[in-house]
């Protein structure tokens, strides 16, 4: 690799054209195997391809203190290559081939009991917002208002 001509100019080169085109095909090569998965179902219609990532004990923000958390990805896709669901989780419990599909299906269950329970109280009048943080007070936490 080595022999590839490197066109850059300026003063971003500190990484050679041979360790950034290994850096691009490292993740083909990690050390554990287990942090991606696949699952291919029938849907009595078609195939859908399931694609599982994961890794643990990732830095929430920059920093030596930073908590740790455990996350993972689902990508479900088409025979044709469509993608029809996209989603991540975040969990304190240790993620491995094992475990990925139960963790992303239990999300995915607590994600629609949450979704369900918002649609009925704005069926009522209260026309909540989802809430992806939580905001100034533990009531926003459960109410997202």
């Amino acid at each position: 690799m080595s022999g590839f001509p490197d066109k850059r100019t300026g003063s971003n080169c500190h990484y050679s054209i041979e360790d950034a085109a290994l850096g691009a095909f490292s993740v083909f090569f990690v050390q554990s195997p287990s942090s991606l998965s696949f699952q291919k179902t029938w849907t009595g219609k078609t195939h859908h391809f399931y694609t599982y990532r994961f890794v643990n004990r990732a830095p929430l923000r920059d920093g030596h203190d930073a908590l740790k958390v455990n996350g993972c990805e689902v990508t479900i896709t088409s025979a044709a290559g469509r993608r029809l669901y996209k989603n991540a989780f975040a969990t304190d419990f240790k993620i491995s081939t094992d475990y990925v599909k139960q963790i992303v299906a239990d999300g995915r269950a607590r994600w629609k009991i949450e979704n369900e329970k918002k649609k009925i109280l704005n069926a009522k009048g209260y026309h909540l917002t989802h809430n992806f943080g939580h905001g100034k007070s533990i009531y926003q936490v459960f109410y997202g208002g």
